[in-house]
């Protein structure tokens, strides 16, 4: 069995990976609880919207989530797909991501989304992956899912397959297309992780203090 002293955990617990998204600017956000829960105005929690066309210029960020490990009904995990150009990308797929998926944007969204950034990798920003992964392909998504997050990545998405082997195969052995179970993970590093039709994505080092 593995064993980790503190002096190699602290490292690892005080840093984060945080992606900057670009396209002439970089958009910023929250993700901290802000206590009372209150209904967004004007929206409901069971209806399906239909998202407004996208502008060949436009970087469209969408927050699906804007909660933290305690449990809400009303706020969700910290999840933000991010529409530029022809590209659909998911900022850190939390829990409650299919639920708020269907209500942003129906089965387009969930399978339409090929590519996904992970922050850091605590439970709550990534325990919506194998929903994601899965439910997407299931449904529709063609293509394999590429994943970019900080080291440990690869590793998780493995062991999420060997987890759900099993049911993988079951869906091959029934007829389900096999492009969109290929996962296509990726350990990356601070710098330009992917530059393509004006989207430039940047990803820098942080501290993120345990709380």
């Amino acid at each position: 069995m593995n064993t980790m002293t503190s002096k190699s955990l602290w490292p690892r617990a005080l840093s984060g990976l945080v992606l900057a998204l670009v396209v002439g600017c970089a958009p910023a956000g929250t993700t901290e609880d802000p206590g009372p829960e209150t209904p967004p105005q004007g929206t409901t929690t069971d209806s399906p919207a239909t998202l407004p066309e996208l502008d060949p210029t436009e970087l469209r960020v969408t927050f699906l989530g804007t909660g933290a490990p305690r449990p809400s009904s009303l706020r969700f995990g910290p999840t933000m797909p991010v529409a530029a150009s022809e590209h659909r990308i998911l900022v850190d797929p939390s829990w409650g991501l299919t639920h708020r998926v269907m209500q942003a944007g129906s089965f387009d969204l969930l399978t339409g989304i090929d590519h996904v950034l992970i922050t850091h990798l605590h439970y709550d920003h990534t325990v919506g992956l194998p929903e994601l992964w899965l439910g997407g392909w299931l449904f529709g998504r063609p293509s394999p899912l590429r994943i970019q997050g900080p080291v440990g990545t690869e590793a998780m998405m493995e062991n999420f397959r060997r987890a759900y082997q099993w049911d993988i195969d079951y869906r091959l052995l029934v007829g389900v297309p096999d492009g969109g179970q290929i996962i296509a993970a990726e350990d990356i590093a601070p710098g330009v992780v992917f530059d393509e039709d004006g989207l430039t994505i940047t990803a820098f080092d942080v501290a993120h203090m345990p709380k």
